[in-house]
């Protein structure tokens, strides 16, 4: 009997000695390998390190740059912690926000509802329990923009109307 292991996957596998020198294809990963014949398997023991029952190395533990293939699956399909979705709200509050500070005319109608949508993606946020990240980066960002809008509108308007009362005062003095 002759065990081989997948070099892929590490999956190990026991093949009777007239196999030896065939292909095989792994089961769990379908990677195709050569079944070794029965001394080549002592030898890649010997070079790797390991020794037959239970004897230790003369050489030691292996070196730490060994390479030793990943243990068979299964892995975790994402290694690190997923991001969390963007809060749908402070992303129109923040839109909405800088809308309001590029169409100054607007900014009063805009402004407001970029505080809105900005305080409602914070609750939400808060709600969850979800890490600060970026989603309140956004509403905080959504929500400062549509203030400053709103107050940039509203003095924009007032002083329109200003330099309307002006202009028709002046008017009607040189017309009399």
């Amino acid at each position: 009997m002759v065990t081989a292991r997948c070099p892929q996957c590490g999956r190990e596998y026991t093949f009777d000695d007239s196999r030896a020198n065939s292909t095989e294809a792994c089961a769990q990963c379908g990677f195709a390998f050569t079944i070794p014949p029965a001394g080549a398997q002592q030898e890649s023991q010997r070079a790797h390190g390991a020794q037959p029952h239970g004897q230790q190395s003369p050489y030691g533990a292996p070196p730490p740059n060994y390479y030793a293939p990943y243990p068979p699956g299964p892995y975790p399909p994402y290694p690190y912690p997923r991001p969390q979705p963007t809060n749908g709200n402070a992303i129109a509050g923040m839109v909405l926000g800088i809308a309001s500070i590029a169409v100054m005319f607007l900014g009063f109608i805009l402004g407001p509802l970029a505080i809105y949508f900005s305080n409602k993606a914070i609750r939400e946020i808060d709600a969850s329990g979800a890490p600060s990240g970026s989603s309140r980066g956004f509403a905080s960002a959504g929500k400062i923009c549509g203030i400053i809008g709103t107050i940039v509108s509203i003095v924009v308007v007032l002083l329109y109307i200003v330099m309307t009362v002006v202009f028709f005062a002046m008017f009607r003095e040189n017309m009399h």
